[in-house]
């Protein structure tokens, strides 16, 4: 997923969209995986390829439980915050 349509989202839904800024995003994007290790995710599933901006599953595991579950029973199961789709 590309870095401009992760913002485009988050500020879709977002209290105060213009406070969504570029640089936020690209200093979170930019810590994404060492944030995960920080946070004990092991193996960490997310990160972030700066030289083509996209946000990519690292986790094989996790990428193939996605791509063969059923997203739509995912999402029926998963508590979405409000104003999320």
């Amino acid at each position: 997923m590309k870095r401009k349509e992760i913002q485009e989202k988050i500020q879709l839904i977002h209290h105060r969209p213009s406070d969504v800024r570029p640089s936020d995003m690209s200093n979170f994007l930019h810590n994404i995986k060492e944030g995960q290790i920080k946070r004990a995710i092991v193996p960490p599933i997310f990160d972030y390829d700066m030289s083509i901006r996209t946000l990519k599953i690292i986790d094989s595991t996790f990428y193939f439980f996605l791509r063969n579950y059923d997203c739509n029973e995912l999402f029926e199961e998963l508590d979405k915050p409000e104003g999320i789709q």
